[in-house]
């Protein structure tokens, strides 16, 4: 077998220690079993594992999660979830769902420069929601439940990308009780996407604001929309009508718009912006239309 063809695939790198714990706890969820597997002869060099449980697969691969372009077209299905550590500076305890691609060049050499992934905003609301029960079922009181923004690679994959991570020191990438709420909410997900549900809700691609998304997830918190791409303020430069239509097409719903942060886009770049989503005949909102009081 060269091609992985199951609905979910979840990713995980033996290089990623959070990643590895979650696959443990998957393990113990599940019967993945090992499944004959030979690598495209271009994929890096190293150690490579699939497992199956019905229709979802398990690949284990050597290279850090961000760094897996090479898996290209070589999945085929409804969704790939990377099972990942999250990295903080400040230490923050967290349990977090984002999208993946570049809006500028690529990050630590991750992915294609101004390239986005494919994002499901269902599958990213689903992933938050998932996470956020967990953090109260199992009481991780100490962590917080998030999205991070659009940023780093892979950006080649033929089907939509979701991370689902674990963070932010080595402290909380050894967390068993961490690792196991991630990896919960990641078979969870897994479950629910072999046969995606009917879309009950609008899609925003948000626009503005800071890397943690506060104002959009204070939003999806309350299901008012489920939430693709998102752009956060200090890359707006670079957000030229090329990448506009980029994270247009890229977003999968049903019913998409773009959403400004109106408290987290400045007044000249909100202006730049709405004008090319009308010359584009894209809907456009701005958060104002959905208060949260």
């Amino acid at each position: 077998m060269t091609s992985i063809e199951f609905p979910v695939v979840i990713v995980v790198s033996s290089q990623d220690i959070a990643g590895m714990s979650m696959k443990e706890h998957l393990l113990t969820m599940a019967n993945f079993e090992e499944k004959k597997f030979v690598p495209p002869k271009e994929w890096p060099a190293g150690s490579y594992e699939l497992r199956a449980y019905g229709s979802i697969g398990m690949l284990t691969v050597p290279t850090s999660p961000i760094q897996t372009d090479f898996l290209g077209n070589s999945i085929q299905g409804n969704l790939v979830i990377f099972a990942s550590k999250h990295q903080s500076k400040a230490g923050m305890k967290a349990i977090l769902v984002h999208p993946t691609g570049n809006w500028q060049d690529a990050w630590n050499g991750s992915g294609q420069n101004r390239t986005l992934a494919i994002a499901s905003g269902q599958a990213l609301y689903l992933g938050y929601h998932a996470l956020k029960n967990q953090l109260l079922k199992l009481g991780l009181t100490e962590y917080w439940v998030g999205m991070e923004c659009t940023h780093h690679g892979p950006t080649k994959l033929d089907v939509p990308v979701m991370f689902m991570e674990c963070g932010g020191t080595e402290e909380e990438w050894k967390d068993q009780t961490a690792t196991k709420a991630v990896a919960n909410g990641i078979f969870e997900v897994a479950q629910t996407f072999v046969d995606p549900p009917e879309e009950k809700l609008d899609t925003a691609i948000g626009v503005g604001g800071g890397h943690y998304c506060p104002a959009f997830i204070k939003r999806v918190d309350r299901s008012m929309f489920y939430i693709g791409h998102v752009v956060p303020k200090h890359h707006h430069e670079a957000l030229d009508e090329r990448m506009i239509v980029q994270a247009w097409n890229k977003t999968l719903g049903r019913s998409k718009f773009f959403l400004i942060d109106k408290k987290g886009t400045k007044g000249e770049a909100r202006a730049n912006l709405i004008e090319i989503f009308e010359k584009l005949g894209y809907r456009w909102h701005t958060t104002s239309e959905f208060p949260t009081k």
